[in-house]
């Protein structure tokens, strides 16, 4: 932080880090990705790349007093990074892995802070889309065979996204939670 203090008063030596500061992140980003045994399990991965987006964010905040240039620089990179399919695909995995086991024993607080990482990665990828369709795909299946472990953190997660991407983008996710809740209350009056 005291060095950015000095070289704050230098714009020219900030954007000479900031260039420094881009391949540094993406170089962390391809450790992971080319560690294969690590990027083929989203249990493992998932958390190393919240990490990884958390230790920047804190670089960012707490040694560039969240400058704009290195908030920008910090986001494209990931986004850089995160542009491939896979991402998303395992983005997709890790959010079904905890709907179904991973959130067993954690309080909602606990709940809430890992949708909160894993939504904060979200915001980096490419293929938004195809995160929708993998998504969309494991909640039915998920709902289908009740083996969700909370319908508010389904809602929750929901309502992140909804933030995030608007409501078209999580229509299909907020229906079948509607004909959830529909159906439940049929069979309770039953």
């Amino acid at each position: 932080r005291d060095l950015y203090n000095l070289f704050v008063l230098y714009p020219e030596s900030l954007q000479q880090i900031s260039v420094i500061f881009d391949p540094y992140i993406r170089n962390r980003g391809k450790i992971l990705y080319d560690n294969k045994e690590l990027a083929k399990d989203p249990k493992k991965f998932i958390p190393e790349l919240i990490s990884l987006k958390k230790e920047m964010d804190i670089l960012v905040e707490k040694c560039f007093s969240n400058d704009p240039l290195f908030q920008d620089v910090k986001n494209k990179s990931f986004s850089l990074f995160m542009k491939k399919d896979y991402y998303a695909k395992q983005l997709s995995n890790y959010i079904d892995h905890c709907m179904r086991i991973g959130f067993k024993g954690k309080s909602p607080e606990e709940i809430e802070n890992t949708l909160n990482d894993i939504i904060s990665l979200f915001k980096c990828l490419s293929s938004k889309l195809v995160f929708q369709t993998e998504s969309n795909k494991k909640m039915s299946e998920r709902l289908i065979k009740k083996v969700s472990l909370s319908n508010l953190a389904e809602q929750s997660f929901i309502s992140k996204l909804k933030q995030e991407q608007g409501v078209t983008y999580v229509n299909k996710m907020q229906e079948m939670m509607n004909d959830l809740e529909k159906n439940k209350k049929e069979t309770e009056y039953l």
